[in-house]
C-alpha cells in the first residue's frame, strides 16, 4: 500500500486494541510515520512485561522487531502523553500535528463483569444497558477533542471508545470525531464469509448495508436474541440485492467480535480516509450520528450513504431505539445524557449509582464514582 511517508499516524492508548493496531500497522509496507502516544512509557516502549496476558503486546519494540523479521523498517516514534493534562496534551498535539488519529484510550469499564459477579446479578446489570458504563469511555474522548481544538489543528480522528454513544454526545458541542470503529462494523465480516460460503461466491463480490446501534450485540451475544431488535441488513452481490435469499436475524447472530477485528476496522477506516479512497463500508458513529451506518469514507470524512429502500429518517430512528435499548432516553443539545427509567432503577439497585442524567464535564467524577461501586460490588461476591 502506497502512501505518502511524510504524513503522521498517531495512536492514542497503546493497550489491548491500540497494541494490535501498532502490531497490524508496523507490518503494512509504506506506512506513514506511526507515533504511539501513551501516558505509560515503560509499557509502550516494551521495557516492562507482567503476566498479564496483554501486556507486550501494544510496544513499539513489539512491532518494530516483528517488521523487521518481515524486512519492514516503519518509522515509529512514542510521544508521552497523559490526556487528562490538557494544556500539555494541546501542546503536544500542535507540535506532532498528526494528519489523523486512532483514539484507543479509555478509563477502562470492566470487562469481567460475568466472571466477577453471580449470574443473576450479571444479567440485571447488562439489562441497563451498556450506557452506565459511558463515563469511562466518554472522558478522554472529551479531552483529547477539546486539545485538538485548543490546538488549532484539525486531524481526522477514527475512535474506538463507544462511537455509537461518545460521537453523538461530542457532536451537540462541536467536538465529535471523524467516525468510530468496530461495534457492528465487527460483525461484517462473518456476513461476508457466511454469504460466499452459501452462494459459493468471492466474498470480494459482496456488498454489506447495516444500520443497526452496538446495542444489538450484548443482546444477541449473551442471550442469543436478535428476533425484533432494530436493524437493516442489505446484502449486495454485483450490484444486485440478494438480501431476501438468506435470514439477517441468523446471520447477526452468528457473527462473532474479537480485537484482531476491531483493530483491522479501526486501520480500514483510517487509511481509507488518509488515501481518499471513497471506501463505501459501515461504521459507529459518523459525523456525530448516533448508532452505526453505511459510509463513504474519504478525505471528506465519513458521509452516510443508505442503500435504496430506507430514507435517513427511517436509519435514525432505527439507532434511536438501539439507543434506547442501551439505556438511554436521548441526547440534550448540551450533550447531556437522560437515562432510560428501568437503567437509573438498575443503577441503582444493583450499584448504588445514583445517575438520572450525565452531563458532560461531570463525567471524569462519574467515573471515578462508578469504578468504586463497581469494585465494592465486586468484592461482595470474592
Amino acid at each position: 500500500m502506497e502512501m505518502n511517508k511524510q504524513k503522521k499516524i498517531m495512536i492514542v492508548g497503546t493497550g489491548w486494541i491500540g497494541g494490535l493496531i501498532l502490531e497490524f500497522l508496523a507490518r503494512i509496507p509504506g506506512v506513514p510515520k506511526i507515533i504511539i502516544a501513551d501516558n505509560n512509557e515503560d509499557f509502550a516502549l516494551g521495557n516492562v512485561y507482567t503476566s498479564q496476558v496483554d501486556i507486550g503486546i501494544g510496544n513499539m519494540y513489539s512491532a518494530l522487531g516483528g517488521a523487521v523479521h518481515q524486512d519492514l523498517y516503519p518509522q515509529i516514534e512514542f510521544t508521552y502523553l497523559d490526556l487528562t493534562h490538557g494544556e500539555e496534551t494541546t501542546e503536544t498535539l500542535r507540535s506532532i500535528h498528526p494528519d489523523i488519529i486512532i483514539h484507543c484510550a479509555t478509563l477502562g469499564a470492566p470487562r469481567n463483569t460475568r466472571k466477577e459477579l453471580p449470574k443473576d446479578i450479571y444479567e440485571k446489570l447488562m439489562s441497563a444497558g451498556f450506557s452506565i458504563w459511558l463515563p469511562f469511555h466518554l472522558t478522554l474522548t472529551y479531552k483529547l477533542m477539546k486539545a485538538i481544538k485548543n490546538a488549532n489543528i484539525s486531524p481526522y480522528v477514527v475512535s474506538a471508545p463507544f462511537p455509537d454513544l461518545v460521537n453523538p454526545v461530542l457532536g451537540k458541542i462541536g467536538l465529535a470525531p471523524t467516525v468510530g470503529f468496530g461495534n457492528i462494523d465487527n460483525s461484517v465480516p462473518a456476513i461476508k464469509m457466511l454469504v460466499a460460503k452459501h452462494l459459493k461466491i468471492p466474498m470480494q463480490d459482496i456488498l454489506i448495508y447495516l444500520v443497526a446501534h452496538h446495542s444489538i450485540r450484548p443482546i444477541f451475544l449473551h442471550k442469543g436474541i436478535i428476533k425484533g431488535l432494530p436493524y437493516l441488513l442489505k446484502i449486495f452481490v454485483n450490484g444486485k440485492d440478494v438480501t431476501a435469499e438468506f435470514d439477517t436475524d441468523k446471520l447477526l447472530s452468528e457473527s462473532r467480535i474479537t480485537p484482531g477485528i476491531t483493530a483491522s476496522s479501526g486501520i480500514k477506516n483510517a487509511f481509507a480516509i488518509l488515501n481518499d479512497t471513497g471506501l463505501l463500508t459501515n461504521a459507529p458513529g459518523p459525523a456525530g450520528l448516533a448508532g452505526g451506518y453505511p459510509v463513504r469514507l474519504s478525505k471528506k470524512g465519513a458521509e452516510v450513504e443508505l442503500p435504496p429502500g430506507i430514507t435517513m429518517k427511517e436509519a435514525i430512528k432505527l439507532n434511536e431505539q438501539g439507543q434506547e435499548l442501551d439505556g438511554v432516553e436521548g441526547i440534550q443539545e448540551d450533550g447531556t445524557v437522560l437515562y432510560t427509567k428501568k437503567t437509573i432503577k438498575i443503577m441503582k439497585e444493583v450499584l448504588n449509582y445514583e445517575c438520572k442524567e450525565l452531563k458532560i464535564e461531570e463525567s471524569e467524577n462519574r467515573a471515578t464514582e462508578l469504578k468504586s461501586l463497581y469494585n465494592r460490588l465486586k468484592a461482595n461476591y470474592q
